[in-house]
């Protein structure tokens, strides 16, 4: 954890030594993952505000449901987990109380094109997706506390019922709060 001000503490942060984006290519499974239980990568709880940002560059469009990056637990599909997901190519949001619980944002990602996204969470049921730091959708939720696992590029929940993201993914950050705006576009 690095305090950056009294108001925002950024709790994890990715970025490659050789300036290189996470690649599914250079993986084994597929997909990056950590099992924070005892710290989480993510604030839990339900009742935190939060921050989840990073670039994304699809090398194609999936036809169907592929997992970007998220925290969730190892099982449960209806619960635990606050994930961002691709559904032929537009971004979802997914922070269930049950497996129906998906919020469309309209935004859909190109490929070979790099995206700058951002979910922030602002209290226990509002929240904002910003696409290249633009407000995109906006809309309330009902939210899960979530699970230890934090992946990119993949998911640990359903098991290998899931693709992998075919593309890269780089400069992932999660932030203890709610950001402004003008902290997103900055």
């Amino acid at each position: 954890t690095v305090s950056i001000t009294s108001n925002r503490t950024l709790h994890a942060m990715w970025t490659s030594l050789e300036d290189r984006a996470w690649d599914k290519n250079n993986t084994n499974a597929g997909y990056a993952f950590l099992n924070n239980a005892g710290d989480p990568v993510m604030p839990t709880l339900s009742s935190q505000a939060w921050t989840l940002e990073a670039w994304v560059r699809p090398d194609t469009i999936p036809s169907g449901w592929t997992p970007l990056l998220g925290q969730q637990d190892d099982s449960n599909l209806a619960t635990g987990r606050n994930n961002i997901w691709l559904d032929g190519g537009q971004i979802k949001l997914l922070s269930p109380s049950s497996p129906t619980a998906e919020h469309p944002t309209g935004v859909f990602l190109s490929a070979s094109h790099w995206t700058h996204i951002a979910w922030v969470m602002t209290t226990t049921t509002s929240a904002e997706f910003y696409v290249n730091g633009s407000l995109a959708w906006s809309g309330s939720m009902t939210r899960s506390n979530s699970g230890p696992f934090f992946t990119v590029g993949g998911t640990r929940q359903g098991g290998a019922g899931a693709p992998s993201f075919d593309g890269q993914i780089d400069q992932v950050k999660v932030w203890g709060a709610a950001l402004t705006s003008t902290q997103v576009a900055n």
